[in-house]
């Protein structure tokens, strides 16, 4: 355990994966809530290493979806661009992280499933952008709520 909660002990720790996340978050708040005064704002540092644990499937899955971009940029055929972007569609729903949700106007929901045989390459010459359905299931609360089962 970090002696002080500088953002560079913080981000140590973070990197390391030697110390549970949630249990470093609830240190983080109490740490802030110790050392606030009545009307004083949190320390910028700990609300800034909150955001990455939270965040952190959601930006696994968007890097998922631009790489099958810019690999789908490579082939020359609008149906080869078809062909891989269904396979890799088809392999994203097998890796989805648990915890995934789009960011919409409703938090409140988890993507179960990206149906890949839904899944359009649209027209352009010189990159390849794609058109997917995502499927989600509504919970009370993101956070949570039970992890849904993932539909094959």
């Amino acid at each position: 355990q970090p002696s002080d909660w500088s953002a560079g002990s913080v981000r140590q720790v973070f990197r390391s994966g030697t110390m549970n996340s949630s249990l470093v978050l609830i240190q983080i708040f109490q740490t802030v809530l110790a050392h606030l005064s009545p009307g004083s704002a949190p320390c910028v540092t700990c609300l800034v290493y909150l955001q990455p644990v939270r965040l952190a499937p959601q930006r696994e899955f968007m890097k998922s979806l631009m790489g099958i971009g810019k690999r789908l940029a490579t082939l020359p055929t609008k149906e080869q661009k078809t062909q891989r972007l269904i396979s890799e569609l088809s392999l994203l729903n097998h890796k989805l992280p648990a915890r995934v949700w789009l960011p919409t106007a409703a938090f409140d929901h988890h993507v179960v499933r990206v149906p890949h045989t839904q899944a359009v390459v649209l027209n352009s010459k010189d990159k390849a952008p794609y058109l997917i359905y995502v499927e989600v299931l509504e919970c009370e609360n993101f956070e949570t709520s039970s992890v849904p089962m993932r539909i094959p």
